[in-house]
């Protein structure tokens, strides 16, 4: 067994100076990395994992709210049969314009958009009165009738986020007031949203589910193997790593894009990253529930990976002098310090 050196300083207990050794011998320096990685790079992969699985999951459209086929588009009386203006979701706002409806055996089915988001879906309206959802306003009683909705909101890629809604519609405000019911992504975007959908299968998104799980345990898989092998030369070299050292070398493994990575590899992963953004901004503004700080934690994560890509991307162009260059590093990481720090 290799023995450590220990110094011994004048007027410090003995006792001291043998806790301290054993301390060292027991927290390693590739243990004191592998605790960093666990608490910088598992925890919040695990605390993003929830909002990941959610949108990744194959989702399912009522078969109400499916425009069956052969149906007939129509326009005429649109705004005296349905005068609704805007849905209450997770405490958001969404302002809703329609287009056309279907009438069907189970009553009409209206297609609205939501025109700054590039959101289409389809709703329907109950014939019962029911007591008012909790969210709807007093003067909602005695006038609120069950809806059921479905949307999905484009992103930045080829795929869309789905959104199915439960609640009432008031026909006092012309609002619905509804809550979450169900989520999920479906490879669709653009033109295509406008089309309707037809099918009663369950969908989800290829890219959603594959692209972003690969390359984030790719990230998670080096940033282990490199630790590991820092850790076994700091013990060849009988070298003892203060825990600010590790966490900046975990840190710096932990960036997203290697070390000499071109600007069109970090242009691909401030892609991913805006995705990434993307998924919680729709999970923050369509969800409601005792589990907002997990998005709004992941959300931190991922605005702080875009803030260090976008870093990454200028300090490689070079127009940064050294002494910017170094106070904007420093500031960057105090930043991406601080979000960690935020997690619980």
């Amino acid at each position: 067994m290799k023995v450590r050196k220990v110094l011994s300083f004048p007027g410090r207990p003995h006792g001291e100076v043998v806790v301290a050794s054993q301390c060292s011998r027991i927290m390693t320096a590739q243990r004191k990395l592998l605790v960093s990685w666990l608490f910088l790079g598992m925890v919040p992969f695990i605390l993003q994992a929830r909002s990941y699985l959610k949108l990744a999951m194959p989702h399912k459209i009522t078969e109400n709210l499916l425009v069956p086929p052969g149906a007939e588009r129509r326009i005429n009386n649109l705004i005296e049969l349905c005068p609704m203006n805007g849905c209450h979701i997770g405490h958001v706002w969404w302002n809703v314009e329609i287009t056309h409806y279907y009438s069907l055996e189970h009553g009409h089915l209206y297609h609205y958009v939501v025109p700054q988001y590039n959101s289409h879906g389809n709703f329907l309206i109950g014939s019962e009165k029911m007591e008012p959802f909790s969210t709807a306003p007093s003067g909602c009683a005695n006038y609120s009738y069950p809806v059921e909705l479905y949307f999905y909101h484009g992103s930045i890629g080829y795929y869309s986020f789905y959104d199915e809604l439960v609640g009432t519609y008031c026909i006092i405000d012309h609002i619905a007031y509804t809550h979450v019911a169900g989520v999920g992504t479906f490879d669709i975007n653009g033109l295509a949203l406008a089309e309707e959908l037809n099918g009663d299968g369950y969908r989800w998104s290829l890219w959603y589910s594959l692209v972003g799980a690969l390359f984030r345990g790719l990230v998670l898989r080096r940033c282990y193997i490199s630790c590991k092998r820092y850790g076994d030369k700091c013990a060849q070299m009988d070298v003892s790593l203060r825990r600010k050292a590790a966490t900046i070398y975990v840190h710096e493994n932990m960036r997203l894009a290697a070390h000499g990575a071109t600007n069109y590899h970090q242009m691909a992963l401030l892609y991913l990253l805006l995705e990434g953004l993307m998924s919680d901004l729709f999970l923050l503004a369509a969800t409601d529930g005792a589990f907002d700080w997990v998005q709004h934690v992941s959300l931190g994560y991922n605005l702080s990976g875009i803030l260090l890509m976008l870093f990454e991307i200028v300090e490689n162009t070079g127009w940064l002098r050294e002494s910017y260059r170094l106070f904007t590093k420093r500031y960057a990481f105090q930043l991406r310090v601080v979000t960690d720090r935020g997690a619980p």
